[in-house]
């Protein structure tokens, strides 16, 4: 019989497992994630904007050199929702007085009812 048969399994002890290395020298300064998205031809703005991400997946710049309201944001691109929405800034919940900074992005979520 073999070890198979005899359901005989040989265990490597976790210390001799040999543990895949990066070289160092694989990630390069000049290899990083701003080159990468120009190499496929995606182009960040110039100057001072707040971006508004939405639905639609193409994000909208607002060029402003101060921050706004996110009310102020929705008004001023001239943005409508039919229904209700959500609003996020970093991760925490925004409303329509909340300052948006320039460089900052505003997230926009419909929310559908039904399906």
């Amino acid at each position: 019989m073999s070890d198979l048969e005899n359901n005989e399994v040989e265990e490597t002890p976790m210390d001799e497992v040999p543990l895949e290395e990066t070289p160092e020298d694989e990630w390069d300064e000049d290899d990083d994630l701003l080159d990468s998205l120009e190499d496929e031809g995606f182009e960040l703005p110039s100057g001072s904007f707040i971006t508004i991400q939405v639905s639609t997946g193409q994000p909208i710049h607002h060029f402003t050199e101060e921050p706004m309201t996110a009310r102020q944001l929705v008004l001023e691109k001239g943005l409508r929702f039919n229904g209700s929405y959500s609003m996020w800034f970093n991760g925490v919940a925004a409303e329509d007085n909340t300052v948006i900074p320039v460089g900052g992005t505003l997230a926009i979520i419909g929310e559908v009812k039904g399906g």
